[in-house]
């Protein structure tokens, strides 16, 4: 087959045929925005144009990889870059987007999740997984995170990648960088230095092939279209729960959704099996305080916010905790009381010790995090419809099998 790989070579004939993703820990501490001390590692995911070597798509977190690092490398893959590059302030160029058209992927459980292969199925992208033992699969993307890693062996703080390289140094009192500061730092390496510089593997710059490949002269296939709306990109990829609609709403997890929408599908019947219907609903672990569901009848997702407006945006990170909390306490049934008091009891409790402790710098560099994503989130989709039109998606998924708190 195209893809069969072959002794110490793996190729593609063209931009976006395929793509590799994986995921590193970072070999260097970051220190938070506030007190610029010490918070740990972060992650980043990187996707890589197979073809040309273009670094296509990266996403860079505090939280370890999960279905959200992969949805949103992808979307950062398949989305054009020229915001990101005027949001973080470089002068540079980026011009890569579309969809690719086979993505090869380790075999983790992230990438497994049933929202990325259907994600995958709806926007004609094939998901391949590393066959066990096969290491010329993921060869590329593991060079390139070796490059990615080795700049930031220059950069105070670094972990190195071995105990011989990091000797005697101390990361954590070295640490200068935080997390904006280290993103800005990565993206102008790759736009202004890694895409432009000579590439021994193809005997030229990534940008100078990328570009062959969609303007040249021998089977160009030119510049592929924009996604007419980005933000339904990104829906598409986000984990999802399937759901009947009770008189409350949808409940997730102890969180109860609601909006006039559902009022016609409160104990709808499911026609093939006599039971009640379940509905896709796809949630933002950056911001659980609303989902997408989506009503197949009319192919379109509805943002539904959670019915006590009171509940502050919160990520899901910090929800898991809040219950761990209080299950801790002997508490069982939580009620949205008992989750906005435990919430301002969290807050207070990492603000109190942040000066102490790295894991609480942490969390707290977390909390700046998501605020940061949830404005640039908002701001994107002020220019949207309370609802988005995008085609239908195969139907025929598992439930989650994620039982429901309270």
């Amino acid at each position: 087959t195209l893809y069969k790989p072959t002794p110490g070579k793996f190729v593609a004939e063209y931009p976006m045929q395929l793509i590799e993703i994986d995921h590193t820990p970072v070999d260097l501490i970051l220190v938070d925005d506030q007190h610029r001390k010490p918070i740990g590692k972060p992650w980043i995911t990187v996707a890589i144009d197979i073809y040309s070597r273009m670094i296509v798509g990266y996403y860079l977190s505090l939280n370890a990889p999960s279905v959200t690092s992969v949805a949103m490398c992808i979307s950062n893959t398949v989305l054009p870059k020229d915001e990101l590059l005027l949001k973080l302030d470089i002068d540079s160029n980026w011009d890569v987007w579309g969809f690719p058209e086979t993505i090869h992927v380790d075999n983790g459980a992230d990438f497994r999740a049933d929202a990325i292969k259907h994600a995958g199925l709806l926007h004609g992208i094939n998901i391949e997984f590393r066959p066990v033992g096969q290491s010329n699969f993921g060869g590329h993307i593991e060079r390139v995170i070796g490059t990615l890693m080795n700049i930031t062996h220059e950069i105070p703080g670094t972990t190195f990648s071995n105990i011989q390289q990091k000797g005697e140094i101390n990361p954590d009192k070295n640490a200068s960088m935080t997390f904006s500061e280290f993103e800005r730092f990565l993206v102008t390496f790759i736009t202004k230095i890694y895409h432009k510089r000579l590439h021994e593997g193809i005997k030229m710059s990534p940008e100078q092939l990328w570009d062959i490949g969609i303007f040249g002269d021998e089977a160009p296939i030119g510049l592929p279209p924009k996604p007419s709306d980005p933000q339904s990109v990104l829906i598409d990829f986000l984990p999802y729960f399937k759901r009947t609609i009770q008189k409350n709403g949808i409940n997730i997890e102890g969180l109860n959704y609601y909006d006039y929408v559902l009022r016609s599908k409160i104990h709808e019947i499911d026609e093939e099996t006599g039971r009640k219907k379940q509905f896709i609903c796809k949630r933002d672990p950056r911001n659980i305080k609303f989902i997408w569901f989506y009503d197949d009848n009319v192919q379109q997702y509805y943002k539904i916010s959670v019915a006590d407006q009171s509940l502050p945006n919160m990520t899901l990170w910090e929800y898991d905790l809040i219950k761990r909390n209080l299950y801790d306490k002997g508490i069982q049934n939580i009620n949205h009381a008992q989750i906005i008091e435990a919430h301002e009891e969290l807050y207070q409790q990492i603000e109190s010790s942040v000066k102490k402790s790295k894991k609480a710098r942490r969390e707290q560099q977390r909390i700046v995090n998501k605020d940061k994503e949830i404005k640039t989130f908002n701001e994107s989709e002020a220019q949207l419809d309370k609802k988005i039109k995008i085609v239908d998606i195969n139907n025929d998924t598992e439930d989650d099998n994620i039982p429901d708190f309270g």
